[in-house]
């Protein structure tokens, strides 16, 4: 879908600061924001990224399944 619009959102799990988290997150979103338009020729204006660092903690036990990259679709305006 060619007038599709994603964000890109990196997540971290809660090892490190929350300075270095959101970082780390950010680097994480356009990393893959960077795959997409380079490997699968998506138009880099239809993706954004965000970083939510270690805010939304998906699994408390399991810490490894924060450290992962969510795609939100954005509404038309």
């Amino acid at each position: 879908n060619e007038g599709l619009k994603v964000k890109v959102i990196g997540n971290t799990d809660a090892t490190a600061g929350e300075e270095y988290n959101q970082k780390l997150g950010m680097r994480r979103a356009e990393s893959v924001k960077e795959h997409l338009v380079n490997i699968y020729g998506i138009d880099a204006g239809r993706l954004s990224t965000e970083s939510r660092g270690e805010k939304e903690q998906f699994a408390k036990k399991i810490r490894s399944m924060n450290r992962r990259v969510d795609f939100e679709i954005q509404a038309d305006e």
